[in-house]
């Protein structure tokens, strides 16, 4: 009688195939967080985000917010109405409204499915509960806090372009311990993101000025209308910086002036391109009929009165 041998199991290639991507994975995350962690630049964004934290939970759980003149838990989504309805207008411009309820979709769905009927009072009725602002609120300053982190990044590299690296790690860790920033960075405020985009376009503007990369003119135009649509005031950051610094680089820089010619028509598509989307964004476009309305009742001829007027 012949006995059978014992063999060895095979082995299970799938599975080790499977478990070898995220060992592989973790393995690559600890030597990124290693090389990462010798760069200055890696620990003042740590210290930016620590000091930026605590803030995300003050007052919550609650049905309103604390921050004077935010824009969230109640208000983003009036705004973003209000902003598109003909004759209608608010405080600010849309541009954060829109991203904020981009991201608060979910929960906006969940509480419409959950409101007891679709009339303007009774959605209000359930939007204005705890959960659905509580969430509103945390959705609006983490953006905060991760648009902060952004501009300390972003005015390294800004900072960097124009005077050196050392300039630039000194310049981030001002905006990382700033008190202004590290507020701004926890609130539900606009101050913080159209910095946000403020900072980008000014560094992609940078960049075109050095190298006359079209690219970089693109994203410092469509950057720049991006901040003017996140709050109106942000116009003051550019009407007299990029003029100005144009003419200087064509005043310095040779390379510039030879460039000249070949930027002119670039610049002035680009200018167009973001000017046309700030006015859609904006509302400018859908309240075209409003306008027209109030300029026909402005244009009527005025009622005629006769002098003198007896009070009787």
């Amino acid at each position: 009688m012949n006995k059978t041998q014992p063999t060895a199991a095979p082995t299970d290639t799938a599975t080790t195939d499977h478990a070898t991507p995220p060992a592989h994975g973790n393995r690559r995350l600890a030597q990124w967080f290693v090389t990462a962690a010798r760069k200055p630049l890696f620990w003042i964004v740590v210290l930016a985000i620590v000091l930026r934290l605590p803030g995300l939970g003050w007052g919550l759980p609650a049905s309103d917010g604390w921050d004077d003149d935010g824009v969230a838990p109640r208000n983003f989504l009036v705004g973003l109405a209000l902003t598109y309805v003909p004759g209608s207008f608010f405080t600010y411009p849309p541009l954060h409204m829109l991203w904020l309820t981009l991201l608060n979709l979910p929960v906006v769905g969940i509480a419409l499915a959950h409101a007891p009927a679709y009339s303007q009072q009774a959605v209000i009725g359930t939007f204005i509960h705890v959960p659905y602002m509580t969430s509103f609120a945390f959705t609006a300053r983490a953006l905060s806090l991760l648009m902060s982190v952004g501009t300390v990044l972003l005015v390294n590299r800004l900072t960097s372009l124009v005077a050196g690296p050392l300039a630039g790690l000194l310049a981030a860790a001002a905006c990382a311990l700033d008190g202004g920033l590290v507020y701004y960075g926890q609130v539900t405020n606009l101050d913080g993101p159209y910095l946000f985009w403020a900072v980008l376009s000014l560094w992609a503007w940078m960049r075109f000025l050095i190298a006359g990369d079209i690219r970089s003119l693109r994203w410092a135009a469509l950057s720049a209308a991006a901040a003017i649509a996140t709050k109106d005031q942000a116009y003051a950051v550019f009407l007299l910086t990029l003029p100005a610094s144009f003419l200087l680089s064509l005043a310095l820089d040779p390379a510039a002036r030879r460039r000249f010619p070949a930027l002119v028509l670039p610049m002035l598509r680009w200018a167009a391109i973001s000017l046309g989307l700030l006015l859609l964004v904006d509302g400018a476009i859908t309240n075209l009929p409003a306008l027209h309305a109030a300029w026909l009742s402005c244009a009527a001829p005025p009622v005629r009165i006769t002098w003198p007027i007896r009070l009787t």
